[in-house]
């Protein structure tokens, strides 16, 4: 089985998540002066229940991270919940 690897595609505005050559989820964003809006995460349905979605959202994150943001505003459902569950990054939805 191939490891999922995530690429920023900065045309699209989105995070992709691939195994292999398949991609099989998308991480939308938005840039909204100093924060940075996460509307949506999805995983291929045929693909759900492996903890995709949770290696994409770190991902995601952490790559917004190391390029400077101090600051998400999780939109999404999933990036809510994912980021109560993590500590280390609820700094990122900080007032």
């Amino acid at each position: 089985m191939s490891e999922l690897t995530v690429r920023r595609d900065e045309e699209r505005s989105r995070y992709e998540a691939y195994l292999g050559d398949e991609r099989i989820g998308v991480a939308d964003f938005e840039q909204v002066g100093a924060a940075v809006l996460l509307p949506h995460v999805e995983i291929d349905p045929r693909h759900e229940g492996r903890g995709h979605a949770s290696q994409l959202t770190r991902a995601t994150l952490d790559d917004l991270r190391a390029r400077g943001v101090t600051r998400i505003v999780p939109q999404c459902p999933f990036v809510r919940m994912w980021v109560t569950r993590h500590p280390e990054y609820q700094d990122l939805v900080g007032s």
